[in-house]
């Protein structure tokens, strides 16, 4: 077996350290890298070399990360040319994989979703025929399908690739905290049914996120206030009002907590409620949310928010015939109103009420048109907060499955020339049945520890080759539940290096660095939320 070249090895470094910058520092730094790694290697191994192949789908991940569009089409279409060149056929299509997933990632930037999702699939099915891009590919390939079928508007298929793509991450977490990451991708599939009318699915995901979160202790953030709202919803739709009262308190208190109280957030969510409370005609809960609302009007929030809430409280103040109330809120409303459209309420009011068709009458209508949309936004069956955690399209993750293409040739290149030898040929199970069969632990960082400390206290006795063996069966444990290239890997390849070092294996301890560097970057492309 041919062994690396000190210049193959700088160059599978360089790129590794390259796609390590992108993933932290940006796509400013990373250009700049990678277009310098793209000159020396198309002058080292020529034009269409399979390496410089692999470096402008690099490079075009980074034109995307910088939303250069543009150059990234040119770049993902050379190097699907090239790719063609490949005699070797893996190579050649797990080239043309990556090329494809860049160029999807770009057409749905430009909403060719149709597009999109042939360049996708047709990546998919590149990709499935070498085994460590269809490891690397399942969760991000399903994920990007799920994104254009959302965007589509086609919710029943985009549910279905959400829970694929969750069913595929679930048995890679090893620490609780890992899983807000799932959980925000079967919340996706649970907002995709509720927007599929396949409400018993949607509150059935909902529920076991819920539960899981409390279960593994975790904090109430964004993700976890979105599903108790989008519960909210669901309970309402199917007609359980008790269920639907209880969690839509529970999620505007849950939202206070998690945003900071004047974020758009925060006052979405009061004047939400509030908007609840106006259409049930509950006029103190009303008056008391919108107050709470009212009091960041000077420091962030949009005037038409804040024309809203003085409207409302105005209106209701006549109502209840509170004549002080009134006059306070009819104060407040007039003093929006004059910065907003640079006349005094009251006396436009007044004239157009009198038959006035000029300036006040423009500056009223505008006030009414804004109030009009600003009423639209609550009369929803939606919470904002939903929508904003939840709904829209997530064009980013998009660029996840390329980002797998490319660590995908590097890992193939160390296991062709230089494999570690501590690594069985495990084969990984099917990873949707393992997923059934795999809940989460809430032992599992304790076991990470142990194993550490275990490890640690060979090392600290020189018992290298003792260290050695029993990082293998680790991995070996670790290959033959979640794969070879699980992000959970990481660790043990820096284990294995520090092994290596202490053993003078200088180049084996390089290897081994490589790869951690690779899958921990891998980590990365799941932390879509």
């Amino acid at each position: 077996m041919d062994k690396f070249t000190e210049k193959e090895l700088r160059w599978i470094e360089s790129v590794s350290d390259a796609l390590t910058t992108l993933a932290t520092s940006g796509s400013v730094q990373a250009i700049s890298k990678l277009e310098e790694i793209f000159i020396s290697t198309k002058s080292q191994y020529g034009p269409t070399h399979e390496h410089t192949t692999a470096v402008l789908n690099a490079l075009g991940a980074a034109h995307i990360s910088g939303k250069k569009w543009d150059e990234a089409r040119r770049t993902f279409k050379e190097a699907r040319q090239n790719a063609d060149l490949c005699t070797e056929q893996t190579v050649s299509e797990l080239l043309s994989a990556g090329a494809f997933s860049g160029l999807a990632a770009v057409l749905m930037q430009e909403q060719e979703y149709e597009q999109a999702l042939l360049h996708f699939e047709k990546a998919a099915s590149l990709a499935a025929r070498i085994p460590v891009a269809a490891e690397l590919g399942t969760a991000p390939f399903s994920m990007a399908e799920a994104e254009v079928y959302f965007s589509q508007k086609k919710y029943k298929q985009a549910a279905a690739a959400f829970m694929k793509t969750a069913n595929t991450l679930n048995p890679l977490i090893r620490f609780k905290e890992d899983y807000t990451h799932v959980a925000y991708i079967q919340a996706r599939a649970a907002f995709a049914s509720y927007l599929a009318e396949d409400l018993d699915h949607a509150k059935e995901t909902l529920e076991t996120i819920l539960y899981l979160r409390e279960t593994l202790d975790l904090q109430q953030g964004p993700v976890f206030v979105a599903c108790i709202n989008l519960l909210a919803a669901v309970f309402r739709k199917q007609g359980n009002v008790g269920s639907a009262e209880i969690h839509a308190n529970w999620g505007l208190e849950s939202c206070l907590e998690s945003y900071d109280m004047g974020s758009s957030i925060a006052i979405s969510a009061l004047n939400y409620a509030a908007n609840h409370y106006i259409t049930v005609k509950d006029w103190s809960k009303a008056v008391e949310v919108l107050n709470d609302a009212a009091s960041y009007v000077d420091k962030v929030m949009e005037a038409e928010e804040a024309l809203w809430i003085f409207n409302n409280l105005l209106n209701m103040a006549v109502l209840q015939n509170d004549a002080k109330s009134e006059e306070r809120y009819q104060t407040m409303l007039n003093n929006v109103y004059s910065n907003q459209y640079t006349g005094d309420y009251l006396k436009d009011k007044a004239m157009v009420e009198g038959g006035d068709q000029g300036a006040a009458a423009k500056r009223h209508q505008s006030f009414y048109s804004d109030l009009a949309k600003t009423q639209a936004k609550y009369d929803t069956d939606i919470h904002p907060q939903v929508d904003a955690e939840l709904g829209g399209s997530n064009v980013k993750v998009c660029h996840g499955a390329l980002e797998a293409m490319n660590r995908a040739y590097l890992l193939r290149l160390l296991d062709e020339k230089a494999p570690l030898e501590i690594i069985s040929a495990a084969c990984k199970k099917n990873s949707e049945s393992q997923a059934a069969a795999s809940p989460i632990s809430i032992d599992a960082q304790e076991q990470e520890v142990q194993w550490a400390q275990e490890l640690a206290g060979l090392l600290e006795q020189e018992k290298h080759q003792e260290a050695l063996s029993f990082l293998t069966d680790r991995m070996n444990q670790v290959a033959e539940a979640e794969g070879r290239y699980s992000p959970n890997f990481q660790l043990l390849y820096e284990a294995a290096a520090a092994i290596y070092d202490a053993q003078n294996k200088n180049e084996e301890a390089r290897l081994a660095r490589i790869r951690a560097g690779l899958v921990k970057n891998h980590v990365a492309v799941h932390s879509w939320n």
